[in-house]
């Protein structure tokens, strides 16, 4: 599925909208923490998850979520593809969300490093 990203010159509204989102249930971020000149660009991200049982501890109901997310960095005035890169995480936790959860923002931090 896709990600929101909010870029706005006001990290106040920015934000709001991107944590209301997450609410939701939506991987929303906001964009205002990166260098001014994204403000040009259109960030479009899909999400896949794919969950198996943590082998690592033997044979246990630890679920690993495995996170992918495959992003495009689109110039907003000529619509060309500027820049395309994938992340992958694998996290483990208790339940499926918490799993997924806790990848979700492991990957997201990398994607947010990646546009910076």
């Amino acid at each position: 599925h896709d990600i929101a990203v909010m870029i706005s010159d006001s990290p106040d509204d920015s934000e709001l909208i991107a944590s209301a989102l997450r609410e939701k249930g939506k991987d929303a971020v906001s964009a205002t923490s990166f260098s001014a000149n994204l403000a040009r660009y259109i960030i479009k991200g899909e999400k896949t998850v794919e969950f198996s049982f943590d082998k690592t501890f033997g044979k246990s109901d630890i679920i690993e979520a495995r996170v992918s997310f495959d992003i495009q960095m689109i110039d907003a005035q000529s619509g060309t593809v500027i820049k395309n890169f994938h992340v992958i995480k694998n996290y483990s936790g208790l339940s499926r969300e918490s799993a997924e959860r806790t990848t979700t923002k492991s990957a997201l931090d990398s994607v947010n490093k990646k546009l910076s």
